[in-house]
């Protein structure tokens, strides 16, 4: 153990204790918002590993400009690589495609009463 502060860490600690908080008090409105948060951010990492990551790299401007993959050195779809002989990029897509749609639907179709 090397010690030191893990901000991956802290940060899910605290998210949890806020969803610990949100289920004891019964906010089941914030507790709607919250769960759109996580389902999305599966989507946000994904468009960051295919669109952003590549773009701020082919345009060193833009990476600098660019917010969303300063910290993200590494698209999630890079274990696929060779995979029935497809680029990460395909499988990438494909898998982006697959998780958004669904996510897209029950979101605008759910009420936040």
């Amino acid at each position: 153990m090397t010690g030191g502060f893990d901000g991956a860490a802290a940060a899910l600690t605290v998210m949890l204790v806020i969803t610990a908080v949100f289920h004891v008090l019964k906010f089941r409105k914030a507790l709607l918002w919250e769960a759109d948060i996580f389902i999305y951010s599966i989507s946000v990492h994904a468009a960051a590993g295919l669109v952003f990551g590549p773009l701020s790299e082919a345009v060193p401007s833009v990476g600098r400009i660019l917010y969303i993959n300063r910290y993200d050195d590494s698209s999630i779809f890079d274990g696929f690589e060779g995979l029935l002989t497809l680029p990460p990029v395909i499988w990438g897509a494909f898998m982006f495609i697959i998780a958004t749609l669904p996510v897209i639907y029950y979101t605008f179709s759910r009420r936040k009463e």
